[in-house]
């Protein structure tokens, strides 16, 4: 069943699908940079994938990953990491959402304990609708802040909550990503740091 759905997939991107959203101009600037906010103490969620149609939710949540640290301001140098979040309805089509939230966790390997948290409602999401010729989505430009995590193996957790941050969530999903451009403090053993740069 998951490989007929993934198929319905990727022959739908293949083939170029219009969004069910009618916003298809691009952006004048990119969105603005999210800052990362407080860890709650209480556990994560678990992911694992839902046990029916969720009310008031679409269909599916898909993720991807923006490759490597990205440049959000005017000094030289990564601040940060980019994810695209893609919501579908029934029919395999990008759909824009105007009810809930996203929350973010960002863990580095193998660390239990989360990095840095997002959390974004719906009315901040809709300045980061980005269209595109396959499938329209969110851009989610996450700023670490003034210390950027120690370079290595990271994953992000990206939960969607229909009803509020204080509801359950109906989708998560897992992206794992490697990062070994960051700088560390200290470099490991049998490295200079010229080799770090």
């Amino acid at each position: 069943m998951r490989r007929a759905m993934a198929w319905v997939i990727l022959t739908t991107l293949l083939s170029g699908c219009a969004s069910s959203n009618r916003n298809t101009s691009l952006p004048d600037a990119p969105p603005e940079p999210l800052m990362p906010h407080s860890i709650p103490r209480e556990a994560a969620p678990p992911c694992q994938p839902p046990t029916g149609a969720a009310k008031n939710a679409p269909a599916d949540m898909v993720v991807f990953y923006v490759g490597g640290g990205r440049d959000f301001d005017d000094e030289i140098g990564p601040d940060g990491y980019v994810l695209r979040v893609v919501f579908l309805d029934s029919a395999f089509r990008s759909v824009s959402i105007n009810r809930g939230a996203l929350r973010v966790r960002l863990l580095q390997q193998p660390e239990k304990t989360p990095w840095a948290i997002w959390d974004i409602d719906a009315a901040e999401l809709a300045s980061m609708w980005i269209p595109s010729r396959l499938l329209d989505g969110y851009m989610l430009r996450l700023s670490w802040g003034t210390t950027p995590p120690a370079r290595g193996d990271f994953v992000f957790y990206v939960y969607y909550y229909p009803d509020g941050l204080d509801a359950a969530p109906v989708y998560c999903r897992r992206v794992f990503c490697q990062d070994y451009q960051l700088r560390t403090a200290e470099p490991p053993a049998g490295e200079t740091t010229d080799a770090l740069q």
